[in-house]
């Protein structure tokens, strides 16, 4: 692989921090040209899965292979209707966001990722069966209230180190 997942997690950070910091300047598309854009990266996504399939390449090694890239386009789509629907400040949505990028790199540490998705998810057993949507849909959500209660403890723990070491003298 060319570029790792990290670099690409930085480069979405970094597009994502662009985008944030001059909305105003950047003339947007619609959402409904967003939305429309979304799905085609999908359906392109999906297709190429789909003729790397045909072509004999396995479902896992195909999926790897359209991730990056079409990935990427599709974030920064998503992140671009969002940035356009003007949600006010929510505290319970503040909270959780601060948690998601903890939650990746606790999920993609190499010795947890390999333990993990291997040894305590092992999606595979579910492979052919209909449960795998529903399995796969409460696994993302448990690890993430999992790793994000991991986050809310350190954030905690940093935040009172942090106040013991900048006290003001009296």
């Amino acid at each position: 692989m060319l570029i790792s997942n990290f670099y690409l997690s930085i480069l979405a950070y970094f597009i994502g921090a662009y985008l944030k910091k001059f909305t105003q300047q950047i003339k947007l598309p619609s959402i409904k040209q967003l939305l429309g854009v979304s799905f085609l990266i999908y359906l392109l996504d999906l297709l190429s899965i789909t003729i790397l399939s045909f072509a004999g390449i396995s479902f896992g090694h195909a999926a790897h292979f359209v991730t990056d890239n079409l990935a990427i386009l599709l974030g920064i789509s998503v992140f671009c209707i969002f940035l356009q629907l003007n949600i006010p400040p929510i505290k319970i949505i503040n909270l959780t966001a601060s948690t998601v990028f903890a939650s990746y790199l606790i999920t993609e540490q190499p010795l947890v990722r390999s333990m993990l998705w291997s040894k305590i998810v092992n999606a595979a057993r579910f492979q052919n069966s209909f449960l795998l949507p529903i399995y796969g849909i409460v696994i993302v959500a448990l690890i993430f209230v999992v790793c994000s209660l991991i986050d809310l403890c350190r954030q905690q723990i940093f935040g009172f180190i942090f106040t013991l070491f900048h006290r003001t003298p009296k």
